[in-house]
């Protein structure tokens, strides 16, 4: 599944205005207009996405928003797409054992995967939620890829840690471990 996003505008995001609620089913709009009475959504709005902000393409809620939000930016293979989630002083460790320190560094090495994996599909699972307050938010994870290279299928899996500062109007990775998924 996918975060439910909402457009507004940066004046209303900083106002805290803009949630509109997603539109009904058909089914459940059918329903709700022989009702006369509104359909609430079960789910809460997830995150705002801004249509005319030039220093953040989204703000995130909360911290399962960001995984989301990083999941269909890597999907993408789009470093423009990733770049607002990754903070600036970010430090990633790959399953190889190169670590990458500052976006600068981050950027060129993911520049360098999605050259590398056409095609790739890159999933989350098993999230386990270490620590979570306004600012930080530290989570373990399994992961599981698969893609192209030099036109042969490819996969892997392993286990991952990722720290998340709340800063900058949302959700950035700061730190992310990736190791061998376990024997």
């Amino acid at each position: 599944g996918s975060a439910n996003r909402f457009r507004v505008s940066c004046e209303q995001a900083r106002q805290g205005e803009g949630e509109e609620k997603p539109a009904p089913s058909r089914a459940r709009a059918r329903r709700s207009r022989h009702a006369r009475r509104p359909i609430r959504p079960t789910r809460a709005p997830t995150s705002l996405q801004l249509t005319s902000c030039s220093y953040r393409q989204e703000i995130l809620l909360r911290p399962e928003d960001f995984i989301l939000a990083y999941e269909s930016a890597l999907a993408t293979q789009d470093w423009s797409k990733v770049a607002p989630l990754i903070h600036e002083d970010a430090c990633v460790t790959f399953s190889n054992g190169s670590v990458h320190r500052g976006k600068s560094e981050v950027k060129a090495a993911f520049e360098k995967n999605f050259a590398a994996i056409r095609s790739e599909s890159y999933h989350v699972e098993n999230v386990d939620w270490i620590r979570r307050t306004d600012e930080v938010a530290v989570y373990r994870f399994d992961f599981v890829w698969s893609g192209t290279i030099g036109g042969k299928l490819a996969n892997g899996a392993g286990r991952g840690t990722s720290v998340l500062v709340n800063e900058n109007a949302g959700w950035q990775l700061i730190v992310e471990h990736l190791g061998p998924a376990p024997a």
